[in-house]
């Protein structure tokens, strides 16, 4: 798992302790995002990716701390007249496949 932020890291701690098996999480050194943190951390659905942004002209995919700037390439395509999707995948393994078959197919 790579969290996009501190509330997410809270979540997928949370989720780490509800699985039966050993689990990992990547998240980067230096500062963290910022944001609100939920009163309640929820469990994840394993391998279930985010659409942040919907899109049809191209999926960009933003792991961990990538994802911010998924979110700033995918406004900067939107300003250029392109429709952006914008993903953050969460889980390594296992990968969303559902997400990158809808994705892919167009």
């Amino acid at each position: 798992m790579a969290p996009k932020d501190e509330d997410e890291l809270a979540d997928m701690m949370t989720t780490a302790v509800q699985l039966p098996g050993p689990s990992a999480i990547r998240y980067p050194r230096g500062a963290v995002a910022g944001v609100t943190r939920k009163a309640e951390p929820q469990v994840l659905e394993v391998g279930k990716a985010e659409v942040l942004e919907d899109g049809s002209d191209v999926a960009i995919l933003g792991l961990g701390n990538m994802t911010s700037l998924a979110l700033e390439l995918g406004s900067r395509l939107e300003r250029d007249g392109y429709s952006a999707a914008v993903i953050n995948p969460r889980f390594i393994k296992p990968i969303d496949r559902a997400m990158l078959e809808a994705y892919s197919a167009a």
